[in-house]
């Protein structure tokens, strides 16, 4: 069967790409495209597939969009995880219901999980057409991209919404449909009952020729991303320094198309890059999904929206300890660091209102002492990866900064660790 055999053959890409040992984990709503997903996940690896539902607590309909899922799981035997939206007591707005549940799944996967959408073809068509609309250049929804400490997957997006429905049906699988969906007031609503239908008349298959001329320029603007060597974590403001406007506008969505990150609206774009004009001190910032984008040292970057955990946990020899804000590195050196006794991963933290120090905030290198916050500036640490850094202590105090400072006079030899630290 086509709709098996696809999600089948993707999922196996994705097991060649992150591992036969990662969790699967269903972005679950209860409509029919994520409940034919997760049969589907649950049929490839029943052992490795849980499922995430995000419950929005608008309506009574929620909770029976809850009750279908923990059913659907229940009658499967996977896992389900139901996490809460807070929306205020009114219904969330579409996009801002969106971010909050991108939001709640970059903070609930681990590193060793991925999430598996259920977007298929009609889904791209129709995201491709309302970002030309509204103005938000193409878009090529990527069947991967990052998210939090991991990757978001969509096994999906070759096939086509009847395809599924004909699957559904033909292993009763029962759905809920959302009623809002008929609201016509909301643009994507309008373009599916309304647009679509007529050109489908005209221009059949308009998804497959829809997603074929995204993919065509997606192309060319891998080509572009390639040759401007626009794939960094960071943008140099300094390649785009000299450009007109358009250009620069050009540039800077290829970059946050290479980065995985959703385009923001045009005139949004446009003002964000007329802030950057304004003087160093300024802190020009624009809000785009799952987190933001700033100005720091003459390059733009992207800062995700997650919580940092700092949490104190003992350290006991090699391995590596990830956290919403990155990941440390433990690994054994023939001029390693010893420690003195017990090895401690602690992380920095702005001092109280009161100015108070905390005494893992001053360390002793290069024969004077300094505070962490001007080492970690000097060492140009952006502010927004200040709080988290993860500081290593032992028995007599503060031992190292990793990629920062080290404490003067500390043992080295064989047997001893390396530290180090990747950011998120």
């Amino acid at each position: 069967m086509r709709c098996e055999q696809v999600c089948h053959q993707s999922l196996a890409e994705a097991d060649a790409r992150f591992g036969k040992d990662t969790a699967l984990v269903v972005g679950l709503s209860g409509g029919m495209d994520s409940c034919v997903l997760l049969l589907l996940c649950h049929r490839y690896a029943p052992g490795r597939t849980r499922a995430l539902h995000v419950n929005h607590g608008y309506s009574s309909a929620s909770a029976d969009w809850q009750r279908h899922c923990e059913q659907l799981c229940s009658q499967l035997g996977v896992p389900l995880q139901v996490c809460a939206l807070e929306a205020g007591g009114a219904r969330l707005r579409e996009a801002a219901a969106r971010a909050g549940r991108y939001r709640i799944f970059a903070e609930q996967l681990a590193a060793d999980e991925i999430l598996l959408l259920a977007h298929h073809r009609d889904d791209h068509a129709e995201t491709l057409l309302l970002h030309l609309l509204q103005g938000r250049g193409t878009y090529a929804m990527p069947k991967s991209r990052v998210l939090g400490r991991t990757h978001l997957w969509r096994p999906l997006l070759e096939l086509d919404r009847s395809v599924l429905v004909d699957y559904a049906r033909d292993h009763d699988l029962s759905w809920l449909d959302d009623d809002s969906n008929e609201d016509l007031r909301h643009d994507r609503n309008f373009l599916r009952h309304q647009i679509l239908p007529q050109l489908a008349q005209r221009f059949a298959p308009l998804p497959l020729r829809l997603t074929q001329a995204a993919q065509h320029l997606a192309s060319l603007e891998q080509l572009l991303t390639d040759q401007l060597r626009l794939d960094r974590a960071e943008l140099e403001l300094t390649s785009i320094a000299g450009l007109a406007p358009a250009q620069q506008l050009t540039i800077v969505r290829l970059w946050l198309g290479a980065r995985g990150i959703a385009q923001p609206a045009r005139k949004a774009l446009e003002n964000f890059l007329a802030q950057l004009q304004q003087p160093e001190d300024r802190q020009p910032q624009l809000t785009v999904t799952g987190g933001s984008l700033r100005r720091y040292r003459r390059r733009v970057w992207f800062v995700p929206d997650l919580q940092p955990d700092t949490r104190s946990r003992p350290i006991h020899g090699v391995g590596q300890v990830i956290v919403p804000q990155g990941r440390l590195l433990v690994d054994a050196d023939p001029n390693g660091v010893y420690p003195a006794g017990q090895l401690t991963l602690r992380f920095w933290q702005a001092p109280d209102e009161a100015g108070a120090a905390s005494a893992t905030s001053v360390i002793r290198t290069g024969g004077q002492h300094h505070r962490v916050k001007e080492l970690l500036r000097t060492a140009n640490v952006a502010p927004w990866r200040r709080t988290g850094y993860p500081l290593l202590e032992d028995d007599q105090g503060l031992l190292c900064v990793p990629g920062v400072a080290l404490r003067d006079g500390v043992e080295r030899g064989t047997g001893g660790y390396r530290f180090a630290w990747q950011a998120k």
